[in-house]
């Protein structure tokens, strides 16, 4: 079959020995800047250009390894989803088997034979051969023991998939090297790890239908599990609960109730330890966790005990929430289902995923701010002044009526900084996971071509002091390459971003670019108001200003300001890329 000749270079530099590790993400990204038209793409480049727009599924081994890269609600309600499998083809599905055939690198080979592995009964009518599904499980296993991917997560997953299907094969041979490979891997994650790095040999080997592990695995996997349960109790209670989920159910397996009551006391202990300096909230979910356990694994006695101490505790955790005016909490199991659901998407995807959770819904800004101005009337009556850090008058908030507009900044500012807190513990556990990366951040801002190449490197110097903590230097960084892609946006769209001042040209305010018909028309009128109300508005954050004349208070250079900056970002990206969705 005959490869485009762009691509053919393309896949030739990546077939080159040794192999280098490469995302499926980037192949797509090159892939798509050799495209000078995807709109009129012929069969064959269509099938490389949707080759790499699926992302890989992680939900379970029963439902296709790989999703559309995006799902739209239409106006009528129906779904529309890109890329759309029903669109491929016989002819693209033969053209996938050729290019897996011929494909030398595993990351390449393992695309294109995992498409025909999981579609070709759907688009041919026909299962794929055995040696297609071989070959798939083979280079997925290759790209791992290659080192040809590096985030922990896609490794574990690669493998799972390719477990799956080896047994589906009842190729023993071909499991036992998957099995040992998953082995090599757990036994690099360090004890004292308590990313979810460490319990995916367990999930995979132990407990399955096929018993793969010899009595010597079983025994020093159950023991490097114990170690770190051991250490987990002392220093992270949470990857505790995780073990020892995992040592019960394996206990119970063995009907081994010495050990299994152990582990549960144990974890009780470690647990109790640290409820003084828990909030009473925290308790109860605590105490429910415990309950879940002993009901779980038989003693219903203890049960019942814990029970009564969480209909307590949860009366005095009643009142403790009341005294704590406007605020706002959820179940920690609620937070933890919300991150993990998010964490499973990949690459941009996630981007993707957390820029539209940020997103500004400005029916909704207006509607709350009409309700408070009938609760609260007199709040909205009358005109106030502005005050900058110091004290100093900046200005006046004109009565609601007058002008509503400020008002609609100011709850902005709240749902801002509200969702800042949401998006915390998805990118604190995808940094932990090791998801959410500097080269995976980077990899997302580079889709967009309103930032210039020569200003990529300090991006993504903002970037490792985001992912570090540092967020004094990332907040002084970003702010100003933000700015310049926002004027990039503008110049590239065919806008004047100079404006003469005394016959000198000058570059117009980020306050004026926002307001400009072909920027809001490109970005969204919503996601123009959320940088307003963050950078540039006295009555919002007005964090341009204020960092640029130096009037930010220290204490503004923290997690929760650096988190708003960051989602503003994502943002940015989404409604800059070329293939972008309207609002």
């Amino acid at each position: 079959m005959n490869i485009q000749p762009a691509y053919k270079e393309l896949f030739d530099r990546y077939d080159q020995s040794p192999f280098v590790a490469i995302s499926e993400q980037t192949i797509d990204h090159e892939i798509l800047k050799l495209t000078s038209d995807p709109s009129t793409a012929v069969e064959l480049d269509k099938a490389e250009l949707i080759a790499f727009r699926f992302v890989e599924n992680y939900h379970d081994t029963e439902t296709p390894f790989y999703k559309p890269l995006r799902q739209v609600t239409m106006e009528d309600g129906s779904e529309r989803v890109y890329p759309d499998i029903k669109e491929a083809s016989p002819e693209m599905m033969a053209y996938w088997q050729y290019r897996a055939e011929s494909s030398s690198h595993p990351v390449v080979k393992a695309r294109y034979a995992g498409l025909v592995n999981e579609f070709a009964l759907q688009v041919t009518g026909q299962k794929p051969a055995h040696t297609i599904s071989r070959m798939f499980a083979q280079a997925l296993l290759d790209t791992v023991s290659n080192s040809l991917i590096t985030i922990h997560l896609y490794k574990v997953r690669k493998l799972e998939r390719a477990l799956s299907v080896a047994l589906k094969l009842n190729d023993t041979t071909l499991a036992n090297e998957i099995k040992n490979c998953i082995l090599l891997l757990e036994a690099a994650v360090p004890i004292n790890e308590t990313r979810n790095f460490w319990p995916f040999s367990f999930d995979l080997l132990i407990g399955g239908k096929k018993k793969l592990l010899t009595e010597e695995d079983e025994t020093a996997l159950i023991q490097r599990l114990e170690q770190r349960f051991a250490y987990f109790l002392v220093n992270d209670t949470e990857a505790a609960w995780e073990a020892s989920k995992r040592l019960c159910t394996y206990y119970q397996s063995q009907k081994d109730s010495a050990n299994l009551q152990r582990v549960i006391n144990e974890l009780e202990a470690a647990y109790r330890s640290s409820f003084e300096n828990q909030p009473l909230f925290q308790k109860v979910h605590t105490l429910e966790r415990l309950h879940k356990v002993y009901t779980q694994y038989g003693n219903g006695a203890k049960a019942a005990e814990l029970l009564i101490e969480i209909r307590a505790t949860s009366k005095d955790a009643d009142r403790e929430m009341k005294a704590v005016g406007g605020s706002q909490s959820f179940p920690q199991s609620e937070i933890d289902k919300m991150v993990n659901k998010i964490l499973t998407h990949q690459g941009d995807q996630l981007f993707v995923t957390l820029a539209v959770l940020n997103k500004m819904k400005m029916n909704e800004i207006k509607q709350s701010v009409e309700e408070s101005s009938r609760t609260n009337g007199l709040y909205f009556l009358l005109s106030k002044d502005l005050l900058d850090a110091k004290g100093r008058k900046i200005g006046a908030l004109p009565p609601y009526k007058e002008d509503p507009a400020p008002y609609w900044i100011r709850q902005a500012e709240v749902l801002i900084k509200y969702m800042a807190l949401i998006t915390r513990p998805i990118l604190d556990e995808g940094i932990n996971r090791g998801i959410i990366t500097v080269q995976e951040i980077m990899n997302y801002i580079r889709l967009s071509p309103s930032f210039e190449t020569s200003n990529l490197a300090v991006v993504e110097v903002a970037i490792r002091h985001f992912v570090a903590g540092d967020y004094v230097a990332f907040i002084c960084i970003i702010i100003p390459q933000l700015e310049e892609a926002v004027r990039n946006t503008l110049e590239k769209n065919g806008g004047n971003i100079l404006i003469k001042k005394d016959d000198i040209y000058m570059l117009k305010t980020l306050d004026n670019i926002l307001g400009d018909p072909i920027v809001v028309t490109k970005l969204g009128e919503p996601n123009c108001f959320h940088l307003k109300a963050l950078l540039t508005e006295k009555t919002g954050m007005n964090l341009r200003n204020d960092v640029a004349h130096g009037y930010i208070l220290p204490d503004k250079f923290d997690q929760q300001h650096a988190d708003t900056i960051f989602a503003a970002l994502l943002i940015f990206v989404l409604r800059t890329v070329d293939d972008s969705e309207p609002d």
